[in-house]
C-alpha cells in the first residue's frame, strides 16, 4: 500500500503506472481501489488496449464485480465506437 502511495505521487498521470497498481490492488482485495485507478487509466488509454486489460489474469479477482462489467461494457461501447469511426472515415 505504501508502495502504490509513493508511485502515485511520483508518476500521478502515468496510465501503465495506474494500470500495474490497479492489478496490484485486485491482486490485495481491494477492488474499490483497484477500479478506481483502472477507471483512470482507461479514460486515456487507447480502446484497443480493452482485449488485453480484459484477459489479464491480475484482473481475475475484479471479473463480477458490477463496477468492473459496467466498466467493461462503457469500453465495449467506445471501441465499436471508435471502429464505426474509422470505417466511416474509410468509406
Amino acid at each position: 500500500m505504501e508502495w502504490a502511495s509513493r508511485a502515485l505521487i511520483i508518476e500521478p498521470d502515468d496510465a501503465m503506472d495506474r494500470f500495474n497498481l490497479a492489478c496490484a490492488f485486485a491482486e490485495m482485495g481491494e477492488p474499490d481501489q483497484a477500479l478506481d485507478l483502472l477507471e483512470s487509466c482507461l479514460r486515456k488509454a487507447p480502446p484497443d488496449d480493452l482485449a488485453w486489460i480484459t484477459q489479464d489474469p491480475d484482473m481475475l479477482p475484479l471479473h463480477d464485480h458490477p463496477r468492473y462489467r459496467a466498466l467493461i461494457a462503457r469500453e465495449e461501447a467506445r471501441l465499436a465506437a471508435a471502429r464505426a469511426g474509422q470505417i466511416n472515415k474509410a468509406g
